[in-house]
């Protein structure tokens, strides 16, 4: 390996999630890349050439294959337990088990906390969850076996350690996170290991970013005493004897131009695409913080 990296997707969904490698040489993973909805993710495979497959799992976020075929994963949510703490909702994350993904059986079908990131070791089914009635309950490693009988817990921390977030394992030890630092186990028997892990961190590096690079619009109000300036997609006003720069609109994935005054109201206008098409934005450049977007659904002109 000599250290470089190479782009493997270039999926349409916004959210994907590793589970794992389903062999040596096909990485597991789930997607909103095909969905109607957002929440409806499927699982697929990924050959290290780029090939991927969408598998026939069903609506889940996770997924793991053990040795014999069985499969195990949890129905799709994408919220980290640790932002959604003790939710018992009808989003709680199930767990399925399938004999070669045809005909599933619920897992603890009268559970109602989530269950999250399954993971095999041997013939238990492992996975991470926050079950329990206690207020402070923290997110655990659990494990039940494929009929979902013998249900362990095999860590304990509490609400000073964290929750416990995405385990996996290679069919014997296991490995999470919790607030920043590693856990190992050696088996479901043992006790969780903290690792003692330096990671480097590179020397940072200035971007040099030219200040008149994508400077579009330079507009100048009444006074002489200030700008209006459209630079790279996003407007901000500045005053021509010191004092800051402001940012008036610069919203992500939003385009902004074309700014202007408003007369001598002290409010200016510009055109955005935040509703799709594109509308005038206006904003009083003192006072409130909101804007007010209209002609909403127009086409307006460079």
């Amino acid at each position: 390996m000599d250290g470089t990296t190479r782009r493997l997707t270039w999926l349409s969904g916004r959210r994907m999630l590793v589970s794992g490698w389903l062999d040596d040489g096909h990485i597991l993973f789930s997607s909103t890349h095909e969905a109607i909805h957002g929440i409806d993710a499927s699982m697929y495979s990924l050959s290290l050439d780029g090939e991927l497959k969408r598998l026939p799992y069903g609506i889940a976020m996770a997924a793991a294959v053990d040795r014999k075929g069985r499969v195990a994963v949890s129905t799709a949510n994408f919220r980290d337990p640790a932002r959604w703490k003790r939710y018992r909702g009808g989003m709680a994350s199930r767990l399925y088990v399938s004999a070669g993904g045809n005909g599933w059986t619920r897992v603890l079908p009268d559970e109602e906390a989530g269950m999250v990131g399954p993971t095999w070791v041997g013939d238990r089914i492992v996975f991470t969850s926050d079950r329990g009635d206690a207020p402070d309950v923290q997110s655990q490693v659990w494990s039940v076996n494929a009929s979902g009988r013998d249900l362990r817990q095999h860590t304990s921390h509490t609400a000073d350690d964290g929750y416990v977030r995405d385990a996996t394992s290679d069919g014997t030890a296991v490995v999470y996170h919790s607030r920043g630092s590693l856990y190992h186990l050696a088996s479901l028997k043992a006790e969780p290991e903290r690792l003692d892990i330096q990671v480097p961190i590179g020397v940072p590096r200035n971007v040099p970013v030219s200040p008149t690079e994508h400077l579009d619009t330079v507009a100048p109000d009444h006074g002489a005493d200030g700008s209006l300036l459209e630079w790279r997609g996003a407007i901000y006003y500045i005053t021509h004897r010191g004092g800051p720069a402001r940012a008036l609109a610069d919203r992500p994935g939003v385009r902004m131009r074309e700014p202007r005054f408003l007369g001598r109201t002290g409010r200016a206008v510009w055109v955005s695409d935040s509703e799709g098409d594109d509308c005038l934005e206006c904003r009083q450049l003192d006072g409130d913080k909101a804007s007010r977007r209209v002609a909403v659904g127009g086409s307006v002109g460079s």
